[in-house]
């Protein structure tokens, strides 16, 4: 029986507990291709070790940021390569190591570092707006692609119910392909 108390212990949990590698390869199924094993687990255990609070309120969303971006970088492939060599892995990053571009875990974690530094270097901008550097580099060039990508997620979260409850992975290696 559905309640309105296990509505909001739902909305509590997406808040405060991240998703388990197992929500993430379900969420990714608003995408052509869903993510890989490697790459679900790269990104739960990535929001888990963030020690800043998400950037739209909640690991749901977040999550669905992180999935929109990894899609539209490198289709969810870890090995792609950009921009004539310079933008590397998951997340299409640069100026790092092709060791540490190419590791999907730590291309996550610096991901979610340059995003809140984006967010918060593009306070000016709209909201939709504020991950602009992140995409371009500066707070004017990257506008019309972060809100895009913005518009794409909330897009996303309106068609997908957010209600489901999230469980706390201690241990993300028993997930099955």
């Amino acid at each position: 029986m559905f309640t309105i108390a296990t509505w909001f212990l739902g909305m509590v949990m997406q808040a405060l507990v991240p998703p388990t590698a197992e929500d993430v390869r379900e969420m990714s199924a608003v995408f052509p291709h869903k993510v890989s094993k490697a790459v679900a687990v790269a990104i739960a255990e990535g929001l888990r070790d963030d020690p800043s609070p998400p950037l739209l309120g909640n690991y749901h969303d977040e999550t669905m940021l992180i999935l929109e971006y990894a899609w539209r970088e490198s289709t969810f492939r870890t090995n792609a390569v950009g921009d004539h060599g310079l933008s590397l892995g998951l997340l299409q990053l640069q100026r790092l190591p092709k060791a540490v571009a190419f590791d999907p875990k730590q291309s996550v974690i610096i991901w979610l570092q340059r995003a809140h530094e984006a967010y918060a270097l593009c306070s000016d901008n709209a909201e939709e707006d504020r991950l602009a550097a992140l995409c371009s580099g500066n707070c004017k060039h990257g506008r019309v692609e972060a809100r895009g990508r913005y518009r794409r997620v909330m897009s996303l979260l309106a068609e997908r119910p957010s209600n489901q409850e999230y469980t706390a992975a201690e241990d993300t290696s028993s997930i099955r392909e």
